[in-house]
């Protein structure tokens, strides 16, 4: 009987070594979980980043003056014969 004791007990200390330090222990498991959670908000972010591109692009291919646009805003173009000016606002 203490035979089948000890080994019963020294089983679940096998079992209990491979739930908590084995290959696919629970704290690997959370830290994917938490690895896969942040990479789904990386993700979001980048497909947010892409749509914004494609809408960008949309833009200029249906529309010709979104290129100027594009030009003025990002690149500070001035077409000739325009005038710039800079208004500068003080720090408060």
């Amino acid at each position: 009987m203490k035979g089948i004791v000890i080994a019963l007990l020294l089983f679940s200390l096998i079992l209990q070594y491979r739930l908590w330090f084995g290959d696919y222990s629970i704290l690997k498991v959370y830290k994917l979980h938490q690895t896969i959670a942040t990479q789904q908000k990386e993700l979001e972010k980048l497909q947010l980043r892409n749509n914004e591109l494609l809408s960008t692009i949309e833009n200029i291919k249906t529309h010709p003056a979104a290129i100027e646009e594009q030009a003025r805003y990002e690149l500070g173009m001035v077409k000739q014969g325009e005038k710039y000016y800079q208004v500068i606002e003080p720090i408060e």
